[in-house]
This record gives structure tokens, C-alpha cells and sequence, in this order.
């Protein structure tokens, strides 16, 4: 981690100047798009272009938004691309055969960019009811896995990024959502090459649900403020083991500690109890 730091502080000075502590008064409100556009697979309807793609991320910020929203994972050969779900579903059938065979659902990591974006791949809604829900095979904005180079250089400099590190969490009941995943420095590291190498003036916001991920980003870098990701109690979904996950002022006191930034709280714990801190 140190050597890492140290080239981090050191190639063309990158974080002369630090926001990592900066929040202007006058950010309140700010319109966020969520994965771009909006999720396009939580109900049928959907939206009408595809999450977490160049196209979408150009719509929202067409349409006024102040930051985008987007996940960011590690392809197989270590090349940061954007997409939400660790898993998704592949067919031997080329791109525009829609006839559904025998669908494989893999791990994101274990899957190249190339194949990742040749390869016909079904969002986990699409392989398990069998049924394609966007025919944009033709459409190169349009594509999922666009990598976060593709982003930070096509989309207009003033609009900010919210890069939420997708990195996997131990359930409750001692599952995990991603099963061996990349080593965490490497994937922190890979992440952070290409943000300080391509961001330039952007806005920037890192966020994660795993508070050592949160922290090892504080640690790694100076530039750019780190958010630690919250759901707090629910009942919509199922809770993590970590015990810094499972309450606001839980996550409070972990941010506190790992002097970031602040929390981002869902909604359903903030309705529930609007007095918390």
C-alpha cells in the first residue's frame, strides 16, 4: 500500500490540491443520476436506454444533472468497466439471435472486456426469465461495460462522478455476494490509476458499501472525498454481517473514524427514524 501511495503522490502530483474535506455550502439538492439514466431492469417497463452505459450517462447529464451515478467493477484483465451486478448471463447464441439456449451465469471478474463487450451478455433479469429486454445491439453508446476511461473522456467535463466501488459484502447469514474476488488494494489501485490519470478538473465522489474499502481509499489518495454507503435497518433487504453496516450511527461513528467525508443513507431507515444523526 505504501509504494502505491507514494507513486500515487508523486507521478505528476496529482493531488496538489486536496477536496477530500470539501463539501460547498451551496451543494444542496444536487440532481444525482443513479446509474445514469435510471436502473433499467428493477420492473419491466424500465427505462428506455440501458443502465450504467455511455448513453445513458450522456442522457442524464443532458437532462440536468449535477453528478452522475455509476458502479465500477474489474474485468478478468483488471480493466475498471461500468456495470451494477457482480454477475451476468451469457448464451452461445451471437448478438442478434434472440433465441434463448442454455444461459451460464458468471462472475464479471472472471469474463475479459473483449468478451465482455463481444459476446452476447444478458443482464440476470433477462437470462432467468428468458426474455431480452433491450434490442440496442447496433448502438455503440448503448453497450454495457463501457470501461471508466470510456466515461470520464465522453462525458462533458462539468458534469461530477459519484464512482460507487462495487466490492462484494458478507450477508447475514454468512453468504457473500462475490466469491473470491481481485485482491482489495489491486482493485482499489486499478480504480484509482485511471481516476487520477483521466479526471482532470471533474467533480468526484467515491462511495462504497464496505467501510474498508471507504478507508483504504481516504488512505490511498487526498484528492477526491470518500462516502460511506449506508441501508441501515430494513426490511427491503438483506442486512450484512458487518456490524458498521447495520445502523446510521453506526456508519457515523465508522466514517468519523476513517475521516471521510460523511454517509450516504437509504431512504428507508431515514423515513423510519427521521431524529437519527
Amino acid at each position: 500500500m505504501l509504494d502505491t501511495l507514494m507513486c500515487y503522490q508523486t507521478c505528476s502530483n496529482p493531488q496538489k490540491v486536496s477536496y477530500a474535506k470539501y463539501w460547498d455550502s451551496s451543494w444542496t439538492g444536487l440532481e444525482v443520476g443513479h446509474r445514469g439514466l435510471g436502473a433499467s431492469f428493477k420492473t419491466k417497463e424500465g427505462n428506455a436506454i440501458r443502465e450504467n452505459t455511455i448513453a445513458s450517462l450522456k442522457k442524464a447529464a443532458a437532462s440536468g444533472a449535477d453528478l452522475l451515478e455509476f458502479d465500477v467493477q474489474l474485468s478478468k484483465d483488471m480493466i475498471p468497466v461500468i456495470y451494477h451486478d457482480f454477475y451476468v448471463c451469457i448464451s452461445m447464441k451471437r448478438k442478434k439471435e434472440i433465441e434463448f439456449t442454455e444461459m451460464l451465469e458468471l462472475p464479471v471478474k472472471d469474463l475479459t472486456l473483449e468478451h465482455l463487450q463481444k459476446l452476447k451478455v444478458y443482464h440476470l433479469v433477462e437470462g432467468r426469465s428468458k426474455e431480452t429486454l433491450f434490442f440496442d445491439d447496433d448502438l455503440d453508446e448503448h453497450q454495457p461495460f463501457p470501461t471508466l476511461e470510456d466515461a470520464l473522456k465522453a462525458i462533458d467535463i462539468h458534469v461530477g462522478f459519484n464512482v460507487e466501488l462495487k466490492w462484494t459484502m458478507e450477508m447475514n447469514d454468512g453468504t457473500f455476494e462475490l466469491n473470491n474476488p481481485f485482491d482489495m488494494n489491486t482493485y482499489v489501485d486499478k480504480v484509482l490509476e485511471v481516476v487520477l490519470k483521466h479526471a482532470g478538473e471533474r467533480r468526484i465522489v467515491f462511495s462504497c458499501f464496505n467501510p474498508d474499502i471507504c478507508t483504504m481509499v481516504r488512505n490511498k489518495q487526498n484528492k477526491y472525498p470518500v462516502m460511506f454507503l449506508t441501508v441501515g435497518i430494513t426490511n427491503k433487504y438483506q442486512p450484512y454481517r458487518d456490524p458498521r453496516c447495520l445502523s446510521i450511527p453506526a456508519a457515523v461513528q465508522s466514517a468519523v473514524s476513517s475521516d471521510l467525508l460523511g454517509i450516504v443513507v437509504h431512504t428507508e431507515d431515514l423515513l423510519r427514524d427521521p431524529t437519527q444523526p
